[in-house]
């Protein structure tokens, strides 16, 4: 296996467990009995795999993908930042957004 092939199958891999991390259900519903801490656990993992996704995206051609990515994630962290103490409002903005 060459090396382009075995980064490009690290990488697609990457891709699926982020997807599995944000599709989950438990990622993106909150409930109003709900703390931080889990949020906060959740938003650094979308956040690494953004990170490492992003540091290969030119060289996999998915710069406007990144991009995308990028900005819905920073949607996120804003939601989460602005009403971190306000679980009764991120549990419907949750319902809303789905």
């Amino acid at each position: 296996m060459t090396n382009g092939r075995k980064q490009k199958e690290i990488y697609i891999k990457l891709l699926s467990d982020m997807q599995k991390l944000v599709t989950d259900k438990s990622a993106y519903t909150i409930s109003p009995t709900d703390d931080s801490a889990r949020l906060t656990t959740i938003k650094r993992s979308m956040s690494n795999y953004i990170g490492l996704i992003d540091k290969y995206s030119k060289k996999f051609h998915l710069e406007d993908e990144i991009i995308y990515i990028k900005d819905k994630f920073s949607e996120y962290e804003t939601l989460l930042s602005d009403h971190i103490s306000d679980f009764t409002y991120l549990s419907k903005s949750s319902k809303e957004k789905i």
